[in-house]
């Protein structure tokens, strides 16, 4: 599966940077079983805000699954030496921290964040300036799950790298602990994070939300990326305040994404206006 079994070079990625446009959010509406839509009551979304997202430059976030950091950091080091991200989120590092390469990333001019485990998962998030701070895990404390997602505050904004479980086959223990992953995530954002401030959560999320987003979805319904109750999962997620970049740019775009999605929160600005969230290109007050 693209950014698990063949990794593909984060060139690929350069259309996905953070451009939107903030607009109202409507909660999304999960599928039942039959495909008849139900509305998500499960974790209505925040309370309106007339907060209006004004940040002061433009930020480039790139995200990138790197299926083992050590045998694919040239491509990573070509890749931010061309396109300069300000950020830049991996995940399946695949490498005890020990034997993280941080005097490459370091030379490349980045600052790295990162947890891991040795042949296994592991999420680093690069960036081109400190830190102002690092969480690592769901929460402090054992079974945390540090190695599959990271937060790190740059320029205020909180980004959240995640690396989601893949599920293997939905009838196995490891699709049940995707779905609780999932459930687990919406705690950590409604913990975490200030409803009412920008954020951005980026990753190899393990799921394809709709239909138009594989190729041949009458194939994939008992695949775990796609069957429904780890779509449901996952919009039960979103409706938190989320908006996915990239179908806000291409809505109508049918692509093989499974969501590796960049999703971005931001408060509503009242007005049904439009506002702008922590874009590629923006302007001072929003316009993108």
């Amino acid at each position: 599966m693209p950014g698990l079994l063949t990794p593909r070079p984060p060139s690929s990625f350069s259309h996905w940077q953070l451009h939107i446009r903030a607009r109202t959010i409507q909660p999304p509406f999960c599928e039942s079983e039959t495909g008849q839509p139900r509305p998500s009551l499960a974790y209505p979304r925040p309370p309106p805000t007339r907060a209006i997202i004004k940040h002061p430059l433009p930020m480039k976030i790139a995200t990138y699954n790197v299926n083992s950091i050590r045998r694919r950091l040239p491509i990573v080091l070509d890749w931010i030496a061309e396109h300069t991200p300000d950020v830049m989120c991996l995940q399946e590092t695949k490498v005890q921290d020990h034997e993280f390469p941080i005097d490459a990333i370091r030379d490349a001019g980045y600052h790295a964040s990162f947890r891991g485990m040795k042949a296994y998962n592991g999420v680093a998030t690069l960036t081109r300036t400190p830190p102002e701070k690092v969480i690592h895990g769901l929460h402090e404390g054992e079974d945390s799950e540090d190695f599959r997602i990271i937060q790190t505050v740059v320029s205020g904004v909180p980004i959240i790298n995640a690396y989601v479980p893949q599920g293997n086959s939905i009838a196995s223990e490891k699709y049940a602990l995707k779905l609780a992953w999932f459930r687990r995530l919406r705690a950590y954002f409604e913990s975490a994070l200030n409803p009412d401030q920008p954020a951005i959560w980026v990753g190899d999320l393990n799921v394809a939300p709709e239909p138009i987003d594989v190729y041949h979805p009458e194939k994939r319904v008992n695949d775990p990326d796609f069957h429904i109750d780890a779509r449901n999962a996952y919009k039960e997620v979103v409706v938190w305040g989320f908006v996915d970049a990239f179908r806000k740019l291409h809505p109508d775009v049918v692509q093989c994404l499974r969501a590796e999605l960049r999703l971005a929160h931001r408060p509503y600005n009242g007005d049904g206006r439009d506002g702008c969230a922590l874009p590629h290109r923006r302007s001072r007050h929003g316009s993108a």
